[in-house]
């Protein structure tokens, strides 16, 4: 039995079943297989496309934020970085003007 079949049989059952044990019973599953399924139908509801939208947002939020933070952290070290060098640049040149005197 693929998996449409199952589900298509758990559909046919679901309303003379009042358990996941009763209803694996039933039709000859394991009650792990059971939950499996009942958890993928649960994701074509109108609730579980809204849970799996606010996961996706959730998840792009969170991507962005780190987009940002990242972008900001490398522009941090590239200033510390210029000011480095402009000071390397700066002792480089004193230590030139007194190596002429």
């Amino acid at each position: 039995m693929n998996h449409e079949e199952l589900e298509l049989l758990m559909l046919k059952n679901a309303h003379n079943i009042s358990s996941q044990k009763s209803l694996a019973k039933e039709i000859g599953f394991s009650v792990g297989k059971i939950n499996y399924v009942l958890n993928a139908l649960n994701a074509l509801t109108e609730k579980g496309i809204q849970e799996k939208m606010q996961l996706n947002l959730k998840q792009n939020l969170v991507g962005r934020l780190m987009k940002t933070l990242i972008v900001g952290l490398l522009r941090l070290l590239n200033g510390i970085y210029q000011s480095i060098k402009y000071n390397l640049v700066r002792i480089k040149g004193k230590e030139l003007e007194n190596e002429s005197i």
